[in-house]
C-alpha cells in the first residue's frame, strides 16, 4: 500500500536527471539564482509541485533552452 500523507520529495539531481541535463550545472545554477528559501549547503530537495519545485524548474527549463 502507498503511503499518501507524506508529500513526495523531488532532488535536483533527479530533476536534471530526468531533463538530460548535468546535475552539476543545474546545481551551479540553483546557487547562482540564491533562492531565499535555500540555506548554504542544503540539500537541494522540494516537494514535488511546491513554489520551490516550480522555481527550480524554471532554472531547469532556461538550460534546456540554451542547450537546444
Amino acid at each position: 500500500m502507498h503511503d499518501t500523507s507524506k508529500p513526495h520529495m523531488i532532488t535536483a539531481q533527479e530533476m536534471a536527471k530526468e531533463a538530460g541535463v548535468d546535475p552539476k550545472l543545474f546545481r551551479a545554477e540553483l546557487r547562482d539564482s540564491r533562492f531565499h528559501w535555500h540555506q548554504h549547503n542544503d540539500r537541494w530537495e522540494v516537494v514535488y509541485g511546491s513554489s520551490e519545485h516550480n522555481e527550480m524548474k524554471a532554472v531547469l527549463d532556461q538550460i534546456v533552452a540554451r542547450q537546444s
